[in-house]
């Protein structure tokens, strides 16, 4: 005899919306945990599980549950022995609705089922029978499986098709969730001859063809905890023009960026307890303006008066309840206590000079399980965001093209190809003890890989009133950077931190020393926001 077992697996609706053992829908049943809730709890319940049978059942089939992975499941709250009494099982409409006893219409129709044999005549008793628990074990692809049998099957009932049966609700380690997105139990059955030893699978070679498997998925994951940036963000021109150079921005003084810190708690069912945020602004060298206010108190103070200006260098508003910074060269950190919207403002204190370049943005939320006494903490990092760039008025040239022989050691002589990159700045006034215009180069090689070498990859060069060559500096750089273990073509575009009317650029090459190409470039194109946009 062969049978078609077709089951289809379903979970009981949430305690409070189902108070019975009635299969749900599917996607209803799901529990929807945050990965920050199983860092902090050792285990997750899950909703009720329950199986809908979809064909004949005879005494001592096998009933089979399978979850993934070894021991990863406390079976303790699965009933051992289940008794699922005789149901009444709806086909079409249910038989004692008004649609059936209070039709009116065409006979036969949807308008008038009350005479239609195909819509209210075909409810029915299922079966009454037990389910008894035989043993659990882990099968031969290591995970975890219970075998339950079919006894005391009734003699009253028409079928054991539409019988549901409530098998209750498993314990998860929280471990065998993480890291996946969702974590599955599946049904399959085997009739009373042919057993179920931990084969792993559904349907085998030589077994009757009885094993349709159904899965659903008990638990889906997801992160708690997000950090956004609004519609603000850094993005000031810093001032490279008159006396107060590179201390102000173009026609300001200030700047801010806006984020928010999430916390998607209401998305799950089983959430962890938001506790602060550490929160980090980053930019390279971008926080070396930052200067003490007043160095007669311990710590390092945010506010005070430079020269003739007072000014919070650092600035918090919003909901998010942020607290005192501190900072390096290269990063800003501060501490919030509250999920929220926060924007945080620079005030410059136009003593100090300010390093152009771009900033980023990343927190990490600090959560519990929300006991009261012995809270267990964990803590998760978002990845960075960008969060605005500063700009700066200076000069931009862009070389088109430039022949680089390979080279196999530092500052390598007697190459077959010599660059040449002349700077002239005519500041005629120079910067006495004041910094220079420093210089950057950005490259991009002919399969159209970009990159920049920083004016630290430069060795610091500076453009000095008068004439500076880069050659060496430049080539150097990339060699540094593994670029030239081979001829290359490399485009350049030159950065100079100084007054775009002051700063001409002159290049080309020569092959064996004698033979000069002039390379045409864009020498005095003028970046700035206002009248080039980027």
């Amino acid at each position: 005899m062969t049978n078609m077992f077709k089951k289809s697996l379903v979970a009981l609706a949430l305690a409070g919306v189902s108070t019975g053992a009635m299969a749900a829908d599917i996607s209803s049943s799901v529990t929807t945990v945050s990965n920050e809730y199983l860092e902090v709890n050792a285990t997750a319940a899950s909703n009720s599980i329950s199986v809908t049978l979809n064909d004949e059942y005879t005494e001592n089939d096998f009933l089979i549950l399978t979850f993934p992975g070894e021991n990863s499941v406390d079976l303790n709250n699965l009933t051992t022995s289940i008794n699922v009494a005789s149901q009444t099982v709806v086909v079409g409409f249910d038989d004692t609705s008004a649609e059936c006893t209070n039709g009116t219409g065409t006979t036969g129709s949807e308008t008038d089922p009350a005479d239609s044999d195909t819509t209210c005549t075909n409810d029915y008793q299922s079966k009454g029978f037990t389910v008894d628990y035989v043993l659990s074990d882990v099968d031969v692809m290591g995970n975890t499986y219970v075998k339950y049998r079919v006894t005391n099957l009734g003699t009253s009932g028409s079928s054991t098709v539409g019988a549901t049966i409530p098998f209750g609700s498993v314990t998860v380690n929280s471990s065998a969730i993480q890291g996946s997105s969702s974590f599955d139990v599946t049904y399959f059955a085997r009739p009373n001859y042919e057993n179920y030893n931990g084969s792993g699978e559904a349907t085998e070679t030589g077994v009757d063809p009885l094993d349709t498997a159904d899965t659903a998925a008990l638990f889906e994951t997801g992160d708690q905890f997000a950090l956004t940036v609004g519609a603000t963000v850094f993005d000031e021109t810093i001032d490279v023009e008159g006396n107060a150079y590179r201390k102000v921005f173009v026609g300001s003084t200030s700047d801010a960026g806006e984020f928010t810190l999430v916390d998607n708690a209401a998305d799950f069912m089983l959430n962890a307890t938001f506790e602060s945020a550490d929160v980090s602004v980053t930019g390279n060298n971008m926080f070396g303006w930052l200067a003490d206010g007043d160095t007669d108190t311990a710590g390092f103070q945010y506010s005070g008066t430079f020269d003739t200006v007072t000014v919070d260098q650092v600035v918090f508003t919003g909901g998010a309840t942020c607290g005192t910074p501190s900072h390096d060269a290269n990063e800003l950190m501060f501490s919030c206590d509250a999920i929220g919207q926060e924007v945080v403002t620079f005030n410059l204190n136009q003593q100090e000079v300010v390093q152009n370049g771009k900033f980023s943005i990343s927190a990490v939320f600090n959560f519990s399980d929300g006991a009261t006494t012995d809270p267990v903490e964990g803590s998760t990092e978002t990845d960075a965001k960008a969060f605005g760039e500063w700009d700066i008025n200076g000069s931009v040239t862009f070389i088109p093209y430039m022949p680089y022989s390979a080279q196999s050691v530092a500052n390598e002589a007697g190459l077959a190809i010599d660059q040449i990159i002349y700077i002239t700045n005519k500041n005629a006034s120079g910067y006495g003890s004041g910094p220079m215009p420093g210089i950057t180069v950005r490259y991009i090689l002919e399969d159209g890989t970009e990159g920049t070498l920083s004016n630290a990859d430069l060795g610091g060069v500076k453009a000095d009133a008068g004439i500076t060559k880069i050659t060496g500096q430049v080539r150097q750089a990339l060699f540094a950077a593994g670029l030239l273990t081979s001829s290359k073509k490399v485009a350049l575009e030159v950065v100079v931190e100084e007054d775009p009317e002051l700063i001409e650029i002159y290049s080309a090459y020569n092959v064996g020393g004698s033979d000069r190409g002039w390379v045409q470039n864009d020498s005095q194109r003028v970046y700035h926001p206002a009248t080039n946009p980027q």
